[in-house]
């Protein structure tokens, strides 16, 4: 991003002003190229498309380089790097996603400490790179991109990852928790669109606004409850997540804790749900869970198929 002279706000910028703005590149021991939109959007605006568009140039451009390097908002920059995941399974290159919280022309911007900290990354040593899948770099630290949620509005230190530790810090990579298992590359660019939604559970949410959320035209309900997976007993409750599942609908069960992962049995509320059929989330970040969803959902719209499918770890969205 950069300040808009006139307004005042931020405002996104072609790719084509990077290099004046970080002479920095021209010391990266590699052969660059950059590729931009024609037109830069705020992440805020990122949706399917944005995530297509972005899987779909580094398809087409995959047997050209040997790594790409993504710039991209931070507000929604966990969505789209968990997308690419799901996207390129298998194409066994680094895709590395990075931004900044200040904008790249701000003194004090953490833009250039991200970005050449990536090709820093990538190039130590000129051996091949040891990491070849999806991740997320930031403020010192490389996560896997199914594992990682933004944690601060502001802070440089502003990713996290809740149930794993990163695979980049302090210097070191762990190469112990890297994927090991060896997909055969498909390009899987497609998201279904068809009513997936997200509600959190709390003590103040009654039975009729509840029941907005399961009218027509809604097919996933990602419900974020308490704790290990708990919900209320209110009958009419589980009458009414009942009444959804029998009548095709899927309720995936997400908890609202930092870390931790969904139980569901352990108490008599959550085993409840294993009765109706709900799907617990285990301890996925909620950006896996949505993008999980849309594209399991595209390929598995038959309920049972897409049950049996979710329990699968396809690119380290799950422990």
């Amino acid at each position: 991003m950069e300040i808009d002279t006139e307004s005042g706000v931020l405002i996104p910028f072609s790719l084509t002003s990077l290099l004046s703005q970080m002479p920095e590149l021209k010391e990266v021991k590699a052969n660059l190229s950059s590729y931009s939109f024609e037109e830069p959007i705020d992440s805020a605006n990122a949706s399917v498309d944005t995530w297509m568009e972005i899987g779909n140039v580094i398809f087409q451009k995959k047997d050209t380089f040997d790594a790409f390097v993504v710039l991209h908002g931070t507000d929604t920059m966990a969505y789209s790097a968990t997308a690419c995941s799901f996207m390129l399974q298998g194409l066994e290159k680094p895709i590395i996603f990075t931004g900044s919280q200040l904008p790249i022309s701000h003194p004090n911007t953490d833009a250039k400490e991200n970005v050449l900290g990536v090709f820093e990354l990538l190039t130590k040593e000129n051996k091949k790179n040891p990491f070849v899948e999806v991740g997320l770099y930031f403020h010192q630290k490389l996560f896997r991109a199914t594992r990682v949620t933004k944690i601060h509005s502001s802070s440089f230190d502003g990713f996290g990852s809740p149930n794993t530790a990163p695979m980049f810090e302090k210097g070191r990579m762990n190469s112990s928790l890297f994927l090991n298992s060896k997909t055969t590359f498909s390009f899987q660019p497609h998201f279904s669109q068809k009513g997936i939604a997200v509600v959190t559970w709390h003590p103040l949410l009654n039975k009729e606004l509840f029941l907005e959320h399961l009218k027509p035209g809604v097919n996933i309900l990602i419900l974020q409850s308490y704790g290990s997976g708990t919900l209320p007993t209110y009958p009419w409750l589980m009458d009414a997540l009942r009444k959804f599942s029998n009548s095709g609908g899927i309720v995936i069960n997400k908890t609202q804790c930092y870390q931790g992962k969904v139980d569901q049995g352990v108490y008599e509320t959550s085993n409840m749900l294993n009765k109706i059929g709900v799907i617990p989330a285990n301890d996925m970040t909620l950006e896996s869970v949505i993008v999980k969803a849309a594209w399991l959902y595209y390929r598995k719209p038959n309920v049972l198929e897409f049950k049996l499918a979710f329990f699968k770890d396809y690119c380290g969205e799950m422990g």
